[in-house]
C-alpha cells in the first residue's frame, strides 16, 4: 500500500484528482479541517490526445491600449474615458443592437481580418488532452 502521493503512478493520481465533490463542498463550512481516511477507487480513466488552441488569452490586451491612448495625440486625455465607455455601451448592448453597429461600420469586418491574421502569428496554446472517468470511490 502507497505511503504518500508520490508512490502513486501517473494514473492513479489523474483519477484521484478527477474525483467529484457531487455537491459536499456546500455542506462544508469555511476553515481548517482535519481528516484521515482511506477510500478504495475502482475504475477506467480516459485521457484523450493534446490539442492546440488559438492564442486569444494571450493578446496583450493593456500594452494594446496604452499605445491606443500613445497614439491618440491631441485627444489623449479623453481617450481612456471614451474606450472605457464603449467597452461599457457594448457591453450592455443586446445581441441586435451590436449587429446593426456592426452593420454601420463596414471597416469593421477588415479590422477583424487583420487581427485574424496577426493571431495567426501567435504560437499556439498546447492544451491537455480531456479526462474522462468511471470511478467507484468506496470509503474503507
Amino acid at each position: 500500500m502507497a505511503q504518500s502521493i508520490s508512490e502513486l503512478s501517473p494514473i492513479e493520481i489523474v483519477a484521484l484528482g478527477s474525483i467529484k465533490s457531487g455537491g459536499a463542498r456546500d455542506e462544508v463550512q469555511p476553515g481548517e479541517h482535519a481528516v484521515d481516511f482511506t477510500v478504495r477507487v475502482h475504475g477506467k480513466v480516459k485521457v484523450g490526445e493534446d490539442t492546440e488552441k488559438a492564442p486569444t488569452a494571450r493578446l496583450p490586451h493593456l500594452a494594446v491600449m496604452a499605445l491606443f491612448i500613445q497614439r491618440m495625440g491631441i485627444q489623449r486625455e479623453q481617450a481612456t474615458a471614451i474606450l472605457l465607455s464603449c467597452m461599457h455601451d457594448a457591453i450592455s448592448m443586446d445581441k441586435s443592437s451590436r449587429e446593426t453597429i456592426l452593420e454601420n461600420y463596414p471597416e469593421i469586418a477588415q479590422c477583424e481580418e487583420s487581427l485574424r491574421v496577426l493571431m495567426a502569428n501567435l504560437p499556439p496554446i498546447k492544451e491537455r488532452g480531456h479526462v474522462t472517468t468511471k470511478l467507484a470511490v468506496m470509503a474503507l
